[in-house]
């Protein structure tokens, strides 16, 4: 199993991007109509009064925190909330660490393109993956007739480690909408071997409220994902392993668990790890993962 630990995504960071600003940009100054939503510091929030004039946005009773930024979603804490562009979204990101390890989710598009380039060597580094799933493998009707499917995630672990690189995402949907939950890059961590027997499912957030009648009423919700796993790990590591997980606590970080199975790749936090020392040599390790929306 692979951890890539996410380097947090701030206008320092952010190098350049296609997308253009979304709103209007706060001034303490300005006058805003009940309704109107403001940008400040990659965040937007929401006008609460009408005539409002003098408020500091950290005034709850006169503003209301909308989230990131169009240009941010994709670098907030969750999957449900997409940078969207026509065409493309591309970025360009001037990491404080050493990244090697990239990945996206929640993502819309026909193809994505990874770039790394030092001010000396230049371009070190290339590699564009279409996210369509083939439909050759079975049939030449399903190759005419079914339908497109695209991968929503996807990893590398590749990356050269080059301090002070540009790292350029090209995130690519002709004549569509790009869309972009989530998109990390940050060094990576060796957790251990991950074995057969890896199960993995969804939370499902949605309600359904039944009446007397047996009429029922749902409301659809957003999902996370979920991960039961078991690694093998040196004796020699396990403490240094431990002490990883520790740090881990409480905090998003991409889970890999199978690269080639993406259902088996999961950004959120454990819930909870126990550490089983069978013999001399080797040890088992049981984690649950518990995806953010």
């Amino acid at each position: 199993m692979i951890v890539i630990e996410p380097i947090p995504v701030t206008s320092s960071v952010l190098a350049s991007t296609n997308v253009p600003a979304s709103e209007t940009p706060y001034l303490p100054g300005g006058v805003y109509a009940l309704g109107q939503i403001v940008e400040s510091g990659n965040l937007l929030y929401e006008s609460m009064v009408a005539a409002n004039s003098g408020n500091p946005l950290t005034d709850s009773t006169k503003w209301l925190l909308r989230g990131a930024s169009n240009r941010y979603k994709m670098f907030d804490a969750f999957n449900n909330t997409q940078t969207t562009n026509p065409e493309s979204i591309v970025v360009s990101l001037n990491p404080v660490l050493i990244a090697n390890g990239f990945f996206i989710g929640g993502a819309d598009a026909d193809s994505f393109t990874v770039t790394v380039t030092d001010a000396i060597d230049g371009v070190v580094f290339s590699e564009t993956q279409s996210l369509i799933q083939s439909n050759s493998a079975s049939s030449f009707f399903n190759w005419c007739f079914k339908r497109i499917a695209r991968r929503t995630a996807a990893v590398l672990l590749t990356l050269p480690m080059y301090a002070g690189a540009t790292i350029t995402i090209s995130i690519d949907k002709p004549g569509g909408i790009a869309k972009c939950g989530m998109c990390v890059v940050g060094p990576i961590v060796d957790i251990g071997l991950s074995t057969y027997g890896i199960s993995t499912d969804i939370k499902d957030f949605s309600t359904t409220q039944f009446n007397a009648d047996g009429t029922s009423k749902t409301v659809e919700r957003d999902f996370a994902k979920r991960m039961s796993i078991e690694v093998q790990l040196e004796n020699d590591v396990i403490d240094v392993v431990q002490e990883t997980l520790a740090a881990y606590r409480q905090r998003p970080v991409v889970w890999v668990g199978v690269v080639r199975h993406k259902s088996t790749i999961v950004y959120g936090k454990y819930s909870s790890f126990k550490n089983v020392i069978p013999n001399l040599n080797r040890s088992r390790m049981a984690l649950q993962i518990e995806g953010m929306i």
